[in-house]
């Protein structure tokens, strides 16, 4: 890391810092911001850029500081607000009135001592277990959802009808997107015969190549330019890798991803989502596929291939 650098980003930094409110949201987000700044500023020196074009090209990119830092108050709060409570944040995790106001650990997340809010192992509980999600099923009210039906106030009742057959699927639609691209990278389809795609936190599309391409394309669409943010690409021998960038921790980052593939692409596909959507249509002459969500959900539309094997650990699929 320059040291020029990190002292040109610190000095532009603190002109969006030195008015505002020391809160623990403010001070992470700008521990945040710094370092991703800093990468991105050196990436660009190395690319030639002087340091203070680099700095400035590096903000330039990430987009509106202010607006950001206007966020984080809104949802975290102020001085005034904040002061007002006793709050902890160690490695432990976060404890604000010693837990009887906010909690949240490696057990999960309680608010007002669990009656609130409860996120655990255990499941979901919302306002003392009006609303419940756990391995039993999900309980709105009196309704619950379980294996063996609906249900309300105990009696079964008729199960809806989710049959969509019928409904047409749009794929031309799904080359639009509403946030900027950032990132764009190419590869001859003909020198591959694996892809694995491994992203975090992101809305993840695989779809056909228009106008029978011959190449591979990775797309990122985000609110927020920074190259550190940005998947790292690679390719050994006939395996090519897709892996997500940094995900910030406070710095609200929005992730969309299209990987257009030839449709008669006849390699393997890996796909691996912790957080997020994934959609895979189009596709008709793939070998085998593996596909795990951790949490969000999946749909396959208009696919064929030799072998499927799909792992939904919290969401849905269709």
């Amino acid at each position: 890391m320059s040291a020029k650098i990190e002292q040109l980003v610190a000095m532009r930094l603190n002109s969006y810092f030195k008015n505002q409110p020391e809160t623990p949201a403010l001070t992470e987000l700008r521990t945040e911001l710094a370092t991703d700044l800093n990468e991105a500023a050196n990436d660009k020196e190395r690319t030639g850029l002087d340091p203070e074009a680099a700095v400035a090209e590096a903000f330039s990119d990430f987009g509106d500081i202010n607006e950001l830092i206007e966020q984080v108050n809104a949802e975290n709060g102020t001085t005034k607000t904040v002061h007002g409570h006793h709050v902890v944040m160690d490695d432990e995790g976060i404890s604000v009135d010693d837990g009887e106001t906010l909690k949240i650990n490696g057990d999960g997340i309680y608010l007002k001592g669990g009656q609130a809010f409860k996120a655990d192992a255990d499941g979901l509980s919302i306002n003392n277990g009006a609303i419940k999600a756990d391995s039993h099923g999900l309980k709105l009210g009196n309704w619950t959802f379980d294996e063996n039906g609906v249900n309300l106030n105990g009696n079964a009742q008729a199960r809806p009808d989710f049959n969509m057959e019928g409904r047409p699927f749009n794929l031309a639609g799904e080359y639009l997107e509403s946030l900027p691209l950032v990132n764009e990278q190419r590869f001859d389809v003909a020198g591959v015969t694996s892809l694995a795609l491994a992203y975090k936190s992101a809305r993840v599309k695989i779809i056909p190549t228009q106008a029978d391409g011959d190449e591979i394309i990775v797309r990122e669409y985000m609110n927020h330019n920074n190259t550190t943010y940005q998947a790292q690409v690679s390719q050994r021998g006939t395996s090519l890798q897709v892996v997500q960038g940094k995900v910030p921790f406070l710095i609200p980052l929005r992730v969309h991803v299209q990987i257009h593939v030839p449709v008669n692409f006849a390699g393997d596909l890996t796909i691996e989502s912790r957080s997020g959507s994934v959609l895979l249509a189009g596709l008709t002459s793939l070998n085998v596929v593996n596909l795990k969500v951790e949490s969000g959900g999946a749909r396959l539309a208009e696919l064929r291939a030799n072998a499927l094997s799909a792992d939904i650990v919290s969401g849905g699929a269709n």
